[in-house]
């Protein structure tokens, strides 16, 4: 019995809510401008890089924020890019 952990996020405050589906077998990401857009699936064997990093939003004084970058790769070089701003 294999669950998917599914999860709507929004990269910024004017961005809609995005479906994220987390499965032993697969990840899926809506990652298209329009809402009835085909989401991208890579399969568990096809993932071959992960990556993920803070970029600081910095002012002249201060940091005013921060986005949070996870870069994901298949075998056939598709990304996906999640970038959560804070």
């Amino acid at each position: 019995m294999k669950e998917a952990i599914k999860i709507s996020i929004k990269s910024d405050f004017f961005d809609r809510k995005r479906e994220l589906t987390f499965h032993p077998d697969f990840l899926e990401f809506d990652d298209n401008d329009k809402i009835d857009g085909i989401s991208t699936k890579f399969e568990k064997e096809s993932i071959t890089k992960f990556k993920f990093g803070i970029k600081w939003l910095n002012g002249y004084a201060f940091t005013f924020g921060r986005i949070y970058c996870i870069d994901i790769e298949n075998k056939h070089g598709k990304q996906i890019k999640l970038r959560l701003k804070s």
